[in-house]
């Protein structure tokens, strides 16, 4: 595996004819992230949709979205990861971005897949950090721009694992600022506490309660980069106390929460 990174844009590059269970663990962040799949024998779980991998497929996963690759046989593997910030592209192409579907099949040869093609071409010149990141942003408007101009050309099919339970979660998602639990959802949409539980345990592998908490860490996340207080956002986010909101954070981020120093600065003089 081959890994590049800056502050707002990383790419990584695996291509492997032993894929191990380490290469692709479920997952979730705060960042955007495309996926080129070219080549192995697998499924791609997003939330409470799977999708049937075909050779060229690119996927698109929204921040705070689970993730995960699942193999269907050890067949030999090869993906392109781009993850980044909105950050990362101006503007307008972020807002074209932010309109595209959740996958597109790519045509075998077309531009986009020339340029993942060049990427690899890339590793294997031995290139800098610093010019190959610079490479893989300029590629990223690139594609952003052909996807949103051109999107009858990759159509896809897509299957929905359980309609139920994503329009639960996407409530979630919508609403990290409550105090939810298994009864409050399960009056809400007319199910079982046990049902929610079960089925939401069964799909992703986490408990309800670690989905919530996630889901609260991840924005609180984006309200301290905003400049927000730690105390606030632990209030914000309703937790009892900020011993837990402390803990958990640390837990899901591996940080601290604490706002950067230029946040402070910038604030100071303005």
């Amino acid at each position: 595996m081959v890994i590049y990174e800056s502050k707002n844009i990383s790419y990584e590059y695996l291509n492997t004819d032993k894929p191990e269970d380490e290469h692709f663990i479920k997952h979730i962040h705060n960042e955007y992230e495309i996926l080129y799949f070219k080549k192995g024998d697998a499924d791609y779980i997003v939330g409470t949709t799977l999708y049937h991998l075909k050779r060229n497929d690119l996927l698109i996963i929204k921040p705070a979205e689970y993730h995960q690759l699942v193999m269907r046989s050890p067949a030999s593997y090869e993906r392109h990861v781009i993850n980044f910030t909105d950050k990362a592209i101006p503007k307008e192409i972020f807002n074209s971005f932010d309109k595209l579907q959740p996958i597109y099949s790519i045509l075998p040869d077309s531009t986009i897949d020339k340029i993942f093609d060049e990427f690899t071409t890339l590793l294997d010149g031995n290139k800098n950090k610093e010019s190959i990141i610079f490479q893989v942003a300029y590629a990223l408007k690139y594609i952003i721009i052909s996807l949103y101009n051109t999107p009858n050309s990759y159509k896809h099919q897509t299957i929905t694992t359980n309609t139920e339970l994503s329009e639960i979660l996407k409530f979630i998602d919508k609403n990290p600022e409550k105090n939810l639990n298994a009864q409050l959802l399960a009056n809400k949409f007319f199910v079982s506490p046990s049902w929610i539980t079960h089925t939401l345990k069964k799909m992703l592998g986490i408990s309800l309660k670690q989905y919530i908490n996630v889901k609260k860490i991840l924005y609180a996340q984006q309200l301290i980069s905003k400049g927000t207080k730690p105390t606030k956002v632990a209030e914000i986010c309703s937790f009892d106390n900020y011993s837990t909101f402390y803990r958990l954070y640390k837990k899901y981020t591996g940080q601290i929460p604490q706002i950067d120093k230029k946040i402070n600065k910038q604030e100071k003089n303005a």
